[in-house]
């Protein structure tokens, strides 16, 4: 049998991921939130096409954002991508926007900048996005009208501007 569920969290953890992660090819759920982890993540780095939920909040990871987190990405199915309070720095990779089955996309308290992916609309299954407290730019994608299921959308603390458009009414679930 092989290791499906690794929860490490809360701990003291440091240094950078070992690549040996990538090798865990059951490996569904990932939480590595609240340790010491730091440096840029490799781009080689790729996890299991089974991941569920990254957890990689609350570290001081740096560098830009991991454009791909497996080699597939119609393949994966991972409902949770909670990136949060490290110190990534860059744009958001339009490959995120390939996560189709993501509920829950966390990128907030990082460095981001550039503009929200027009295509953040195609995460059709997104119930929270939050990109709070970042450097983000431009104004709100009208296309987000598709992540019908939205139930919290935090963008505060960027730099972004421009009108709210009444399209946004569209989101019935949204709270406010």
């Amino acid at each position: 049998p092989s290791l499906s569920v690794l929860n490490l969290a809360e701990n003291s953890l440091v240094g950078g991921l070992p690549s040996c992660l990538g090798s865990l090819v059951e490996l569904s759920h990932l939480n590595l939130s609240f340790n010491g982890f730091n440096y840029e993540i490799s781009p080689r780095l790729m996890f299991s096409e089974k991941l569920v939920m990254l957890d990689l909040s609350h570290n001081g990871f740096s560098g830009r954002l991991p454009s791909r987190i497996s080699e597939t990405t119609e393949k994966l199915g991972l409902v949770l991508l909670d990136l949060s309070h490290n110190r990534f720095s860059g744009e958001i990779p339009l490959r995120i926007t390939e996560l189709t089955s993501l509920q829950a996309l966390r990128l907030s308290h990082n460095f981001l900048s550039g503009d929200i992916p027009a295509r953040i609309g195609n995460l059709t299954y997104l119930q929270v996005i939050d990109l709070s407290h970042n450097a983000l730019t431009g104004s709100i994608p009208l296309n987000i009208v598709g992540c019908f299921q939205l139930l919290a959308l935090l963008i505060s603390n960027n730099n972004l501007s421009g009108e709210i458009q009444p399209e946004l009414d569209a989101l019935d679930s949204l709270k406010i």
